[in-house]
């Protein structure tokens, strides 16, 4: 368990396996950060909570994001209000979770998170890697840790929450790679990222954290593309993702 700690640190990311990066080609390590208080950093607002109820998976072609050929050459434009709080209901065929997003300290993710989700992009999307006492990860319509959106954009550093349990991330191959791909931390093991805060958070789970923790307890194998036991025998699927403002 030492072992993947510590090489979660740096491999955490759409391609990390495959390209054989180290520690010391990441970004520069930085000290431990102090973190805000997230409730007193965003303002309180009214929320109307999802059944945490499944929902049937889609098998239409069209939906599947193996299937889907979205792709895009530039960085979508900034078109959300970074004062105004945003949720997003996550639907899968383990249940639903809703999750706040950090609009005011990450607005380039936040505002990639909704493009993608707005454009249908997670959808049929899959949580491929399940790392246990850790984290989930998804984003990746290739369904591998290696595809994304066709473009990449900046780090928003440092966070400002500890990777705690809940917190959504980017993952990344490194500084400034992010695109699609994300991951929901499960467990309090992944704090040791406070020591390397390298992954640019942009939310937290504020509604069904259960449902995400019955995604962690998927049955996995191994994934000789990660080296690790993380590939579930049986993959949830997102069918659908909703964005809506409180």
């Amino acid at each position: 368990m030492k072992g993947v700690l510590q090489s979660l640190l740096v491999v955490i990311g759409t391609s990390l396996f495959l390209t054989g990066c180290s520690t010391q080609n990441q970004s520069t390590a930085s000290s431990p950060i102090k973190h805000q208080k997230l409730t007193q950093a965003i303002s309180p607002c009214t929320i109307k909570n999802p059944p945490l109820s499944p929902v049937k998976e889609t098998a239409s072609k069209a939906t599947l994001a193996r299937y889907h050929r979205q792709r895009w050459k530039t960085v979508p434009s900034l078109s959300i209000k970074p004062q105004k709080t945003y949720i997003a209901d996550v639907y899968t065929t383990a249940g639903t979770f809703s999750m706040r997003l950090f609009s005011k300290w990450a607005p380039t993710a936040v505002n990639n998170f909704i493009f993608l989700a707005n454009h249908h992009f997670y959808d049929g999307d899959t949580f491929f890697r399940v790392v246990k006492g850790y984290m989930v990860q998804t984003g990746d319509p290739l369904q591998n840790g290696t595809g994304g959106p066709g473009y990449t954009w900046p780090d928003e550093l440092p966070p400002h929450e500890t990777y705690k349990q809940g917190i959504v991330a980017m993952a990344n191959r490194g500084p400034n790679t992010n695109g699609s791909q994300f991951f929901i931390v499960t467990a309090h093991d992944a704090q040791i990222l406070d020591q390397n805060p390298n992954y640019t958070q942009f939310g937290q789970v504020i509604h069904g954290m259960s449902v995400v923790l019955k995604i962690s307890d998927a049955r996995v194998t191994y994934n000789p593309l990660m080296g690790e036991l993380s590939k579930p025998i049986k993959p949830v699927q997102i069918v659908h993702i909703t964005i809506h403002t409180c």
